[in-house]
């Protein structure tokens, strides 16, 4: 009997291709295969497209104050229970405390 492989994919969201390459190593290393989007028009057609069910989170290597809350919503509308990780700077409580609330 075969056993059935589970695609384990993370979205990573960022404008830094550098950025997205340096997250999908690590990723890679620890059994994920990765997808990058450069913004969230990218992103949600990701997500809606034919491989979208593969993707189980998104990830946000940085927070950016007029564009991250928009791009929150996007991944929201496309996908409501996809968790999404934002990797913020400097350890900032209020920076935390404004991505939750997106």
């Amino acid at each position: 009997m075969r056993e059935e492989v589970v695609l384990r994919s993370v979205l990573l969201v960022d404008a830094d291709a550098n950025e997205r390459r340096q997250l999908s190593a690590i990723a890679s290393r620890a059994g994920w295969s990765t997808v990058g989007a450069d913004c969230a028009e990218t992103a949600a057609a990701i997500l809606q497209g034919p491989h979208g069910r593969e993707v189980r989170a998104a990830i946000l290597p940085s927070w950016n104050v007029d564009l991250a809350p928009e791009l929150i919503k996007a991944l929201r509308h496309c996908r409501p229970n996809l968790p999404v990780i934002v990797l913020a700077d400097g350890g900032s409580v209020s920076l935390a405390a404004e991505a939750m609330r997106a």
